[in-house]
């Protein structure tokens, strides 16, 4: 993760940002998994999105140590992660201020 934690101070060195701006991170499947193992240890996050991604014991772990607001996105007919993954997932996640929003479709919304 020191490339994406490189790429924050990067970004929080610009005039136009600095650091006093507020770090949010936002992701699906592979943003996910990259996501809850930077989120996990980097304290300049305070709020995050994730969802459909394949569960795995590292992002479980990850997901333990996340303490701030969480929004977790489930696909509900994902033909390709198991429904039950996602929920497991969530539940994992530390934070006392999390939500978990499915919507009915498929893991990659608008094709047929």
């Amino acid at each position: 993760m020191p490339e994406w934690q490189a790429t924050l101070d990067a970004l929080q060195a610009l005039p136009e940002i600095g650091t006093e701006a507020p770090v949010g991170y936002g992701g699906m499947t592979l943003g996910t998994a990259t996501g809850l193992l930077l989120t996990a240890i980097e304290p300049r996050i305070t709020a995050a999105t994730f969802g459909g991604v394949f569960v795995y014991e590292a992002l479980t772990e990850a997901a333990r140590q996340i303490t701030i607001p969480v929004e977790f996105l489930l696909p509900w007919d994902d033909e390709e992660i198991n429904r039950q993954s996602g929920l497991a997932l969530f539940d994992a996640c530390a934070s006392k201020e999390k939500a978990l929003h499915a919507y009915p479709g498929r893991h990659i919304i608008g094709l047929i």
